[in-house]
């Protein structure tokens, strides 16, 4: 990127190689917006440069590593509430400056501009217009109810009214089994389950089972990492 500047003799000179003193392999601008906190920030196709005014030269340099959703940049704005929002070619990105911290919403694709006028967000595509209103745009919907989805024991599927090990486990579905008593030879079981968002990055879950667990046990919903084993010991 080159700018033109005045020296201390009112020439004009035009300086550049920003983005080889900050050692970056950005080297192709699609996007500039001049920021109320006196920052420029620049949409690059191989993510977002932040170029400090006043030290004149790039100090941060954001790709998807970072938590954007595209590396591909195509315009910037800022809200009222002085949120960065980066239309990219996979979907819109929030940058909070704040927290250093990038949002994604993978509502609208291919986006190649964007306008913020009367609190309201307008992204434009090739096909489509996206409208918004960046202060009610949840982060994280609210999770009214846990799905428990499949059950397995020793590592196989337990249907309902099948017995394993002389026992019969499930007696109507899962969603709808209030409590489970697992004889000693089926001790070892697995649990799936979700909250229906059907987002990876928001189905987190802690869970321990006392007093066998005293720890707290990260896993993501849906998936067979959930494993309580020998429960019954």
């Amino acid at each position: 990127m080159y700018k033109l500047v005045l020296n201390v003799e009112g020439k004009a000179e035009i300086k550049g190689n920003y983005e080889q003193v900050a050692g970056t392999a950005a080297r192709y601008v699609r996007a500039l917006h001049a920021s109320t906190d006196g920052q420029l920030y620049i949409g690059y196709t191989e993510g977002l440069g932040i170029l400090a005014q006043n030290k004149d030269s790039i100090q941060h340099f954001y790709t998807t590593r970072d938590g954007m959703c595209s590396n591909f940049v195509t315009c910037i704005t800022e809200d009222e509430n002085g949120h960065i929002w980066l239309g990219t070619n996979s979907g819109i990105s929030r940058y909070s400056r704040h927290q250093n911290l990038f949002y994604n919403y993978y509502i609208s694709g291919s986006n190649r501009s964007v306008l913020q006028t009367a609190n309201t967000l307008f992204f434009g595509n090739n096909y489509a217009l996206t409208y918004f209103n960046p202060e009610t745009v949840e982060m994280i919907p609210s999770i009214k109810k846990n799905l428990l989805l499949d059950l397995e024991v020793n590592n196989k599927h337990v249907a309902i009214g099948e017995k394993r090990n002389g026992q019969v486990i499930l007696q109507k579905g899962l969603p709808y089994t209030d409590e489970l008593t697992l004889a000693y030879a089926n001790r070892d079981f697995s649990l799936s389950f979700s909250n229906l968002l059907y987002s990876e990055e928001h189905q987190k879950y802690n869970y321990r089972l006392l007093p066998y667990q005293n720890e707290w046990v990260v896993c993501n919903g849906g998936e067979k990492s959930c494993l309580y084993q020998s429960a019954c010991r």
